[in-house]
């Protein structure tokens, strides 16, 4: 599949600035969502966003996104487990 697209989310608990290094060339978007309640970076992503800062090849390819642990988002199939109201689209 030479025209495929690779994309990889992750909440960066785990992630590593060793596998980001090892993935770098075949992955075309990398997106960390990073959970603290300050919302500051956590360690992982603190040396990934190091890292992507002496290496601009990166700056297009990984984002860093700061959340907070309780916030509220939308799922698709309306199943995110701290979501007490379900949104209601309508039938059309």
């Amino acid at each position: 599949m030479p025209n495929a697209v690779m994309h990889m989310f992750t909440n960066g608990t785990l992630f590593t600035l060793e596998k980001l290094i090892a993935l770098a060339d075949v992955l075309d978007e990398l997106i960390v969502n990073n959970y603290h309640q300050e919302l500051k970076l956590i360690k992982p992503c603190l040396e990934i966003q190091e890292y992507c800062k002496t290496h601009p090849e990166l700056t297009k390819k990984v984002t860093i996104v700061l959340r907070k642990p309780k916030e509220i988002l939308t799922s698709r199939g309306g199943t995110a487990p701290n979501r007490n109201e379900l949104i209601e689209y309508g039938k059309n």
